[in-house]
This record gives C-alpha cells, sequence and structure tokens, in this order.
C-alpha cells in the first residue's frame, strides 16, 4: 500500500512538474511571439517610412543633397540631376566645389563655418550646370549625424526667375520714380 502511495504522489509529482513546465514553456513561447510581432510591425513601419522619405527625396521640386563632412555629395534627388545635367554615377562621389560658379567659390568656407556655428544657415550663391551655365540657387542648409557621422543636408532652389524678376521690378520702379519726381 505504501508502495502504491509513492507511486502516486511520483506520478502526481511528475504530472505537475509537467504541467508546469509547459505552463512555463507555453508562456515563454508567447512572449517570444509577442517580440518578434512587435519586431516585425516595427520593421514594417520603418519600411514605410523609408518608401515614404524616398517617394519624398525622389519627386520634390527643389534639389535636396546630403554632403558629407569632405564635401563629397553622398546623395541626391533627380530634381538636382537634372538641374545640374549630371547623370547619378557622375554626381555622386563629386566634390562641391565642382558645382559651385567659380567666382562664389571664395564664400564656401565662410558659409560652411556659419552652417557649423548655427547648426543650418540660409544663402544664395551661384552654381555651376555640367555644360558651364551658372544659375543662381537659394540654398538652406543643415548639420545632420546620421550614425554618428556628420552630414550637411541641403536644399537648393534655383531663383534665377525669381531674381530677374527682382530687377526688372527695381528698374520699373526707378523709372517711374523719375517720371513722377521729374514731372512737373
Amino acid at each position: 500500500a505504501l508502495n502504491r502511495q509513492m507511486t502516486m504522489v511520483v506520478i502526481i509529482l511528475l504530472l505537475f512538474i509537467l504541467t508546469s513546465g509547459l505552463s512555463f514553456g507555453f508562456l515563454i513561447r508567447n512572449q517570444r511571439v509577442r517580440f518578434y510581432r512587435e519586431k516585425y510591425e516595427n520593421e514594417l513601419e520603418h519600411l514605410a517610412l523609408v518608401k515614404h522619405f524616398d517617394y519624398i527625396l525622389k519627386f520634390a521640386n527643389d534639389i535636396i543633397l546630403l554632403i558629407d563632412k569632405d564635401l563629397n555629395i553622398v546623395e541626391a534627388n533627380d530634381r538636382a540631376l537634372e538641374s545640374y545635367i549630371y547623370t547619378r554615377n557622375e554626381f555622386i562621389g563629386m566634390k562641391l566645389d565642382i558645382i559651385w560658379a567659380p567666382e562664389t567659390l571664395s564664400r564656401l568656407p565662410e558659409q560652411l563655418k556659419i552652417v557649423d556655428e548655427n547648426e543650418s544657415g540660409i544663402f544664395e550663391t551661384l552654381h555651376q550646370r555640367k555644360d558651364g551655365s551658372i544659375f543662381m540657387i537659394e540654398i538652406s542648409s543643415r548639420v545632420v549625424n546620421i550614425e554618428g557621422l556628420k552630414y550637411y543636408q541641403t536644399i537648393g532652389r534655383d531663383i534665377t526667375e525669381r531674381k530677374s524678376a527682382e530687377d526688372t521690378l527695381k528698374e520699373s520702379e526707378e523709372k517711374f520714380r523719375k517720371i513722377f519726381e521729374e514731372s512737373p
């Protein structure tokens, strides 16, 4: 009878240990499934954001460049390639001073210093296309850190037409002022 009771106690203990182990294993499995599900959902969100930013970068109306600390062009959107008349292979890796007009190149260190000190800056300058033509550009530049490395993100807009319209308006205002002052 004692052997029977001991056998029953051992069987009950084994069933208890087995049930506890299965419950513990099921709990761990659920936590792992939840962890990987969250990781998967976060990765999907990340991919959606990357796709969204790629879309914005690709179809932006402004020239967008990412430049490293050595002033090499790391990334450029399609608008930049169209504006400067370069292919992607020619443009990526190019030194920034190649697209600056020679007459304004001396101002580049000063403008970089302003951007470094303030972590951003807006300025107007002249840039040069592959064919040698010069155009006026307004640049908004910002310092960004990507994975611990310093980059310059620039958003540029060709303002040649705007400057031409401003000059025409100034000339017109000057003529009108002269006519008004000289009229009896």
